[in-house]
């Protein structure tokens, strides 16, 4: 099928992003790249190829190169949750602990804010220092529908290395009976 549509459609931005996102997917890192970059340049309104770059290098742990990826698809696309997640993962990683603060406070602010966003300012302030605001940060994420497991297991290791054994103990069998779903 894809010798038919390279034939049929030999100038196809989409199809040259396809090819790209193979490329990757097939360990070929360096041409996929090269490809993201010059569809990039030749074609700036394809929308996901700055993510799909910034996958392709949080990937190989270039946490710099994939922050601008991101950076750059926020740019476009202010609303990417997936780019913005992935961004504050970044930052963290780069030791980046007051950004990341800075990055995902307005994201909290939403009635229901992403876990992600709860999970990764946690990490930011207990990398500062905030153990107690790590704390508040993830009971809030905890009473949210449904909790990723890793919010009680992140709570039970703040509790833990607070002192607060009796929370502790709670918090694992939460994460228990939440990795048991």
């Amino acid at each position: 099928a894809l010798p038919i549509c390279q034939e049929r459609f030999p100038a196809s931005p989409y199809l040259a992003q396809f090819q790209a996102d193979m490329l990757a997917d097939q360990g070929h890192a360096d041409e996929a790249a090269a490809e993201y970059e010059r569809l990039m340049r030749e074609h700036p309104d394809l929308s996901e190829l700055r993510y799909s770059l910034g996958l392709l290098r949080e990937k190989r742990e270039e946490w710099e190169t994939a922050s601008e990826a991101f950076r750059q698809q926020l740019a476009a696309y202010p609303l990417d949750e997936r780019a913005a997640a992935h961004l504050s993962r970044c930052m963290l990683r780069l030791e980046q602990y007051s950004a990341v603060k800075d990055f995902i406070e307005s994201r909290m602010r939403s009635e229901h804010p992403p876990q992600w966003a709860s999970l990764n300012l946690a990490d930011a302030e207990q990398k500062l220092g905030h153990q107690d605001a790590a704390i508040r940060i993830l009971v809030e994420a905890e009473r949210e529908l449904n909790p990723d497991k890793l919010v009680h297991y992140r709570l039970m290791h703040l509790y833990t290395i607070s002192g607060r054994t009796a929370d502790a103990k709670r918090e694992y069998a939460l994460f228990q009976a939440a990795s048991r779903k």
